[in-house]
């Protein structure tokens, strides 16, 4: 996230910490997280793109699935739309994106092979 999507490394932290390290699975984002010794919400599909990855800092508490009210100190916000279309342009990009690289770089074309190797067993079906 940090060298494709231009994210700045405390962005990304708080993606793999909501997402559990989870961002290519279907996982909910735990309802409130630790960093940076503050406790931190989240908000998906905000309708303003000029909103994603900002941190709304009015503390408020937060009801855990109806039975109980837990505390938070910011809330950080995620566009999914502007997520998805940054996804996107990081692998696309014809200069540094991530296809560009993975054609001229062995490394990266070795951890490629291994994730997809981790997610599609070709011996199978």
């Amino acid at each position: 996230m940090k060298k494709y999507m231009k994210y700045n490394s405390d962005d990304v932290e708080l993606i793999l910490k909501m997402y559990r390290h989870k961002i290519v699975h279907l996982a909910m984002p735990k309802p409130i997280i630790e960093h940076n010794g503050k406790y931190l919400s989240w908000k998906l599909h905000d309708e303003n793109s000029n909103n994603h990855l900002k941190k709304d800092n009015i503390p408020r508490d937060i009801s855990i699935f109806g039975y109980r009210k837990d505390y938070y100190d910011e809330k950080f916000i995620i566009n999914i739309q502007k997520f998805k279309d940054d996804i996107i342009e990081s692998i696309t990009r014809p200069t540094d994106g991530y296809l560009a690289e993975l054609k001229n770089d062995g490394q990266l074309q070795k951890k490629f092979e291994i994730a997809i190797n981790q997610i599609y067993d070709p011996n199978k079906d």
